[in-house]
């Protein structure tokens, strides 16, 4: 089950335009399959391993608009304006020529601001929370990849939007050297000595401290520039007297005590579904974008004598490696997703201490208070004595607990709409059937072919062919736990309580395959088959054979505007707001055609087919094969009276008031 995060008004300005003095909106890590210790798993029930995951969990989705130029990229959540490419030197590719050094990116806004890059004199390098705010956890990690062909790797921003690439191995660099420089400097050292640089690596997905030297050189960055909301990444943290802090600038409740002991990350998730505090029995362990804006970049355990959090929080102290009085790091839900075998097996934490290595045989501070890394999951019995990685990264496993909730209630997602369904000949013949769903009793009535009870109340019907027999099976999806179930075939889980089924035979071979749309992130997720982002919040997903032949097409209806959106074939604006989506092939020429049901008019309109007025403002459309001509058939279902009217065909009570109709 996928809960909805829901935020207070006063955190939720969205748009470049509206964004004010004080907001400090997180923008959801994208982060949408669940993980196990080490692999993709379906989504958890609540009390069941794993429950309370960054994926169990919807946040304020990623949202951006590219300008008219394509030079920059407009944040529509956060108010921030970014420049869409690390092309510094405008040669039209991104490469080590484009990296700057620390003095280079203190004047390169200057640059920007004399040119007015995009219209615009008021640029300037971010903060290393605002660069933070691009993060996209749908992202893999190549660390350890050896190949130079990064073709099939995913950087952790959104590379539809942003020009993005890895380092440069024509000049001798590695994949991951693709740091991102931000005007936040470290208030310590690194390596004992070293001025210290943040930075957000897009390539391996982390924050680290990074050195102003290399080797004896100038270390170099890549950077993009933003303007704008010059209030982003500002806390304004309040003692609530209960145990609990609200930071009024991103509407968040934390704990403010944390858990006092460390634990692995499946217990760290049980201890934030189970805690309750204050009267609230929603906590949650956060995301990472989530626990990294409640950092304070001004303090560290070497110049404050504390962990790098406002005062207002308890830090509970511990011994690190080196024997020193420091604080921990803390685990967030977010799954740092790798390119090996085990993708699942790290998870993401915030260091409020210092991020210790394993370096010339000692350990020190090698990337900061205030970096983001990550531990494997669960002890597996690897010796990490002498740390991980090329700096020895300290690892810990059992990691400290900090919980959010987020200020609001969390409430699962409303039950979607029901699908679009492409098959209804339940027993062969040719002709679509009558048949009803009535969820009280969980009874399948298809008329003249059979009876059945299969189902309860909260399923929803997704009947299709699914064993390519010619026959549309009966089949049901609950969404509270994602169960897929066709009678006398399969049972398997795939999807959450927030996606709409939208079963179809996606790869053309007779049968109909499972799949979900997601409406929050747009993601199509067809098991076994693909998946892909097409389409937005407030679409309905219709899905049909709008190319022909006999695969089924991911499609949209936005009903605000009439557009019709059919992925590579083609798009229409076809209806107005208020209209029902009831695609077809009522021409019968094997090719589906957009078609809206208007039932405050009685008007069917079919794009190039045709318009007719059948039915009335209580109706369901049910359009289908019912003479076996081979093509699709005006009709409706009156619950009221289970009357099913065929227009040019018939008329037949069957079912009853509730029912659900289960046809093509």
């Amino acid at each position: 089950m996928k809960i909805s995060i829901l935020i207070p008004a006063m955190a939720l300005l969205i748009g470049a335009s509206s964004a004010s003095s004080g907001d400090y909106t997180i923008v959801d890590t994208g982060q949408d399959i669940y993980y196990g210790d080490t692999a993709e798993i379906t989504s958890p029930l609540s009390g069941e391993a794993y429950y309370g995951q960054d994926a169990q969990y919807d946040g304020i989705q990623p949202s951006y608009s590219l300008s008219g130029d394509g030079l920059t990229v407009s944040d529509n959540n956060t108010g921030l304006t970014w420049q869409r490419s690390a092309d510094t030197d405008d040669d039209e590719d991104i490469d080590v020529a484009d990296k700057l050094t620390w003095s280079e990116l203190q004047t390169y806004p200057d640059i920007l601001n004399a040119d007015s890059f995009g219209g615009y004199n008021d640029w300037r390098l971010p903060s290393i929370k605002e660069l933070y705010s691009l993060m996209d956890f749908r992202g893999i990690d190549p660390s350890g990849y050896e190949d130079t062909d990064t073709s099939g790797l995913i950087p952790f921003i959104d590379n539809d939007y942003f020009d993005f690439a890895y380092g440069d191995t024509d000049a001798g660099e590695r994949i991951i050297d693709a740091q991102y420089g931000s005007s936040t400097l470290y208030v310590s050292t690194t390596g004992g000595e070293d001025q210290t640089l943040f930075g957000v690596n897009f390539a391996d997905g982390r924050i680290k401290g990074y050195g102003l030297t290399l080797f004896g050189s100038d270390k170099t960055f890549f950077a993009i520039c933003c303007r704008g909301n010059t209030s982003y990444g500002i806390n304004n943290f309040v003692d609530n007297g209960d145990g609990t802090i609200t930071d009024s600038a991103t509407g968040l409740i934390w704990q403010e005590e944390d858990s006092g002991t460390g634990y692995d990350w499946e217990d760290a998730l049980d201890y934030a579904e189970n805690l309750d505090l204050a009267d609230y029995d929603d906590w949650r362990l956060p995301n990472a974008k989530e626990l990294q804006s409640i950092l304070d970049y001004t303090r560290s355990p070497d110049t404050t004598g504390s962990a790098a959090i406002d005062p207002v929080f308890s830090c509970t102290a511990i011994n690190d490696e080196a024997g020193a009085v420091d604080y921990p790091f803390y685990w967030t839900g977010t799954t740092h997703t790798n390119w090996t075998g085990a993708p699942g097996k790290w998870a993401a934490y915030i260091c409020f201490g210092e991020a210790l290595g394993y370096m010339n045989e000692s350990w020190v501070d090698v990337h900061g208070a205030g970096a983001q890394r990550s531990d494997p999951k669960y002890d597996d019995g690897t010796d990490y004595s002498t740390g991980n990685g090329p700096q020895g990264d300290a690892v810990r496993i059992y990691n400290y607990v900090r919980c959010v909730r987020s200020g609001g209630s969390a409430a699962p997602t409303p039950t979607p709409a029901p699908p679009i369904l492409e098959s209804g000949d339940y027993d062969g013949d040719g002709t679509d059937d009558l048949a009803i769903f009535r969820a009280s009793s969980g009874l399948w009535s298809i008329r003249n072919v059979s009876r059945a009870y299969f189902g309860s109340s909260d399923d929803m019907p997704v009947s299709g062919d699914y064993d390519g027999d010619g026959k549309t099976d009966i089949a049901l999806y609950r969404g509270s736990s994602g169960l897929w179930a066709v009678r006398d075939i399969s049972r398997i889980y795939f999807g959450s309580s927030s996606d709409i089924p939208v079963p179809g035979d996606y790869d053309g071979d007779g049968s109909c395959d499972v799949g979900v749309f997601r409406e929050s992130s747009g993601l199509w997720a067809i098991k076994g088959v693909s998946r892909a982002y097409f389409g937005t919040s407030g679409d309905r997903p219709v899905p049909g054979n709008y190319a022909g032949g006999d695969m089924t097409i991911p499609a949209i209806f936005r009903e605000s505007s009439g557009l019709w959106a059919m992925q590579d074939v083609s798009r229409v604006y076809f209806g107005a707001d208020g209209d029902g989506a009831v695609p077809g092939d009522y021409d019968g020429d094997g090719i589906w055609e957009a078609g809206i049901f208007r039932a405050s008019a009685d008007l069917w309109a079919v794009r190039g087919v045709t318009r007719s007025y059948f039915g009335g403002s209580t109706d369901d459309p049910v359009p289908a094969d019912y003479d076996g001509d081979g093509g699709d058939d005006i009709g409706i279902f009156r619950s009221n009276s289970g009357l099913w009217a065929l227009c040019g065909i018939s008329r037949v009570y069957y079912g009853s008031s509730g029912d659900t109709p289960v046809v093509r």
